[in-house]
């Protein structure tokens, strides 16, 4: 039998370690309402190589609207609200979407950043488009 058991359902886990304890096999079926051909069968399926759960390419939709909502500046509140969830519950998506995609804050951070500046350049131009006077660009920068 398989040796590494993390991988296994609940149900697959209890019934080979009660196989390893040396219980019979009509035993754990009956302790759990299955027939002993069913048991087998699981402690067959037991046997099959596997690699872990299989892994998600791409985050959930709560995920990535959560991310895009903060990428996009808003605040905790406002997203906790469309989302009927808590400040504190959108704060830990964020956070873990960070970890468990490998991104870092900086790099959202950076496309915040990115974000509010190209917002403010096209508030300058509108401006200027709107026959203001202000100045197209940034002072220090080339546009």
């Amino acid at each position: 039998m398989s040796t590494n058991l993390d991988y296994l359902r609940p149900f697959e886990r209890r019934v080979v370690a009660m196989r390893r304890e040396g219980v019979p096999i009509d035993e754990i079926a009956q302790r759990f309402r299955r027939s002993p051909e069913h048991v087998r069968r699981v402690l067959q399926w037991t046997t099959i190589p596997r690699n872990g759960p299989p892994k998600r390419i791409t985050p959930p939709p709560i995920e990535r609207r959560v991310v895009a909502m903060r990428v996009a500046g808003e605040p905790y509140e406002q997203i906790a609200a469309r989302l009927r969830r808590r400040p504190d519950s959108i704060r830990q998506i964020e956070g873990l979407t960070y970890f468990l995609r490998g991104v870092t804050q900086t790099v959202f951070d950076g496309g915040r950043e990115l974000l509010s500046q190209n917002a403010a350049d096209a508030r300058l131009r509108s401006r200027a488009a709107a026959g203001s006077g202000e100045k197209l660009h940034k002072e220090g920068t080339d546009v």
